[in-house]
């Protein structure tokens, strides 16, 4: 399995638990109102970039944890990382799904404002369109490597 096959399962794991955890934690906080009042703009805010911080810091650590145990199934053998044009052909085609899903999700969080929704319906709607559109950006990728 190329490295970057294995980097894109790494990914998904991570991607699908944070989408969840995300759905879970920032429903419980929206119903229990933490987003309303005079105060519910901050805490929105310190919410979400702690989201992001959690995503950013989830990959990173998925990503190395990883490479680690990929060098000890393979014996400390580093692991092969060179593109092809295959490879950056199958990277370009999930980057335009998952960019497109982000701009469908900022566009699902304007209408959801538009049509007199809240702001924290709106920008969960945006956050969780990225991710999905990351999901489903990296599902491309791997039917890109299946079908040879």
């Amino acid at each position: 399995m190329p490295f970057g096959l294995k980097s894109i399962w790494v990914q998904l794991a991570v991607e699908a638990t944070e989408i969840l955890w995300f759905v879970w934690q920032f429903g419980h906080r929206y119903l229990a109102g933490a987003f309303d009042g005079p105060e519910g703009a901050a805490a929105l805010g310190r919410t979400m970039l702690w989201f992001m911080a959690a995503v950013v810091v989830g990959v990173i650590a998925a990503h190395v944890l990883g490479l680690i145990a990929i060098a000890i199934a393979k014996g400390g053998e580093e692991p092969d990382t060179t593109m092809d044009e295959r490879d950056r052909a199958i990277e370009f085609s999930g980057q335009r799904v998952s960019h497109a899903l982000g701009g469908i999700g900022f566009l699902a969080g304007m209408v959801i404002l538009a049509f007199g929704g809240t702001v924290p319906l709106a920008v969960a709607a945006m956050f969780v369109a990225a991710i999905g559109g990351e999901i489903a950006g990296n599902v491309v990728k791997l039917l890109g490597y299946a079908g040879g």
